[in-house]
C-alpha cells in the first residue's frame, strides 16, 4: 500500500494530509513510530534494518469520518509514504445498495491495508 502522500506539519507534528484526493485533519495526538516499533512475524529472524521515522494518528475527512493512518519517511527521502489505513470507508463505499431490498446499508468494514485484523 505504500503511496506518496502530502502531509502538513506544525512543530514537526502532522496536522493534516491529502490521500487520493481526500483531505484529512488530524484530530488526536500523533504517536511517533520507529523501525523498532514494527512487529515482525516470528518466522522472520533477521528483519531488515531501516532508517525511517513515522507517525500513527487518527484523522477525519471532510464528512467527519475518522481513520487511523500509519505514515513514514525514509532518512534520505523528502517524501512521506502511507503505510496503512485502518478503519476507513472511502467515499465511493460509504453506502452500499442491497441487491435484494433496494435499501442502503453501511458495510461492516473495508480493509485497505494488507495487515491482518486484530
Amino acid at each position: 500500500m505504500e503511496r506518496t502522500i502530502a502531509v502538513w506539519f506544525v512543530n514537526e507534528t502532522p496536522v493534516r494530509l491529502v490521500w487520493e484526493g481526500e483531505r484529512f485533519r488530524v484530530n488526536d495526538t500523533p504517536t511517533p513510530l520507529r523501525p523498532e516499533d514494527v512487529m515482525w512475524h516470528p518466522a522472520i529472524t533477521h528483519p531488515p534494518r531501516a532508517s525511517w521515522r513515522g507517525w500513527r494518528f487518527q484523522a477525519i475527512d471532510e464528512r467527519g469520518i475518522a481513520a487511523v493512518f500509519d505514515i513514514r519517511q525514509f532518512e534520505k527521502s523528502p517524501h512521506w509514504q502511507l503505510v496503512a489505513v485502518h478503519d476507513y470507508l472511502p467515499r465511493e463505499h460509504s453506502a452500499v445498495t442491497s441487491e435484494h431490498e433496494g435499501e442502503q446499508r453501511e458495510p461492516a468494514a473495508l480493509r485497505l491495508a494488507g495487515r491482518p485484523q486484530s
